[in-house]
């Protein structure tokens, strides 16, 4: 490719997420469930190559480290909808280096979406409102409006409808372990059993207490996904006898995250654990 073809050309990060606590609360007349959730950015990333050029043209994505059918890929997605939407005909092409697993809780798909989104609009001047930003975002995924601001977040709703929350977990690091299987979201929601209607624990609340009272931030979907894969049990176990004062699934799995209150505190807490069983990485928050 010739450089004079390119007319802009940038890498992006794309953070992941983890929940604390997540409760699933009642339902909507269609079936899609209603909850609540503390979604908090974190340091693991995907790398995005994003080139823009001159000349007209369609999409061009190359994923790494992923196997998923292109029009399938979030990345792809948002551009199209862009490209479509405002009009853009100039040729993109997007390089993809997935480091955060597919299936994992961490939202590594709906945050691509978002980076891009985020990206596409200050770089090519479009000015989308936030409003108009998170309704494109809905159309992706309903975590994926979490991500236009990331840091710190209560989520309510199907987890579209957010609120910001004040940078309580600055300080703390957490470590992130990813077994070596994934867990399907449809299938750890088709296996709630909880009644419903049920409490509201409006954690946005909660999470402003002192102290922080950890067990109210429970993860209804462990009830679920532990009696299927009991290693989350075993995981959660070793990072809170080894210094973590919270550990939970994050979303609907398979990732598993405890919280420390320091980094040594993370780094040898996670030399406990089973590097060769697990991927496991020692994160930090992410405030914007």
């Amino acid at each position: 490719m010739l450089s004079e073809e390119v007319l802009i050309e940038a890498t992006i990060t794309s953070n992941a997420k983890i929940n604390i606590g997540l409760n699933i609360f009642d339902k909507f007349d269609s079936g899609y469930h209603i909850l609540e959730s503390l979604i908090q950015e974190i340091s693991i990333s995907d790398i995005i190559n994003i080139k823009i050029l001159k000349p007209n043209g369609g999409i061009q994505l190359e994923a790494k480290g992923i196997d998923c059918p292109i029009e399938d890929n979030t990345c792809y997605k948002i551009t199209n909808y862009v490209k479509s939407h405002y009009k853009i005909k100039n040729k993109i092409i997007i390089e993809l280096h997935k480091k955060i697993p597919i299936g994992s809780g961490l939202g590594g798909g709906s945050g691509n979406a978002a980076s891009i989104l985020n990206f596409l609009d200050k770089t090519l001047k479009i000015n989308i409102t936030k409003k108009k930003k998170i309704e494109i975002c809905k159309t992706i995924g309903m975590d994926v409006p979490f991500f236009i601001k990331g840091g710190l977040q209560y989520a309510k709703g199907m987890g579209d409808v957010t609120q910001n929350m004040p940078p309580l977990f600055k300080n703390n690091f957490f470590i992130v372990a990813m077994p070596q299987f994934k867990i399907s979201t449809k299938w750890a929601y088709s296996k709630i059993n909880k009644p419903l209607p049920n409490k509201k624990m409006r954690y946005n609340l909660l999470a402003l207490e002192e102290p922080l009272k950890w067990k109210s931030f429970e993860n209804d979907f462990e009830d679920v996904v532990i009696p299927r894969y009991p290693e989350i049990r075993v995981l959660k176990k070793a990072m809170l006898e080894n210094g973590a004062i919270y550990s939970s699934l994050s979303g609907s799995g398979s990732a598993v995250f405890g919280i420390y209150n320091n980094y040594d505190q993370a780094f040898e807490a996670s030399k406990k654990i089973d590097q060769k069983k697990y991927h496991i990485t020692v994160t930090s928050p992410i405030y914007r």
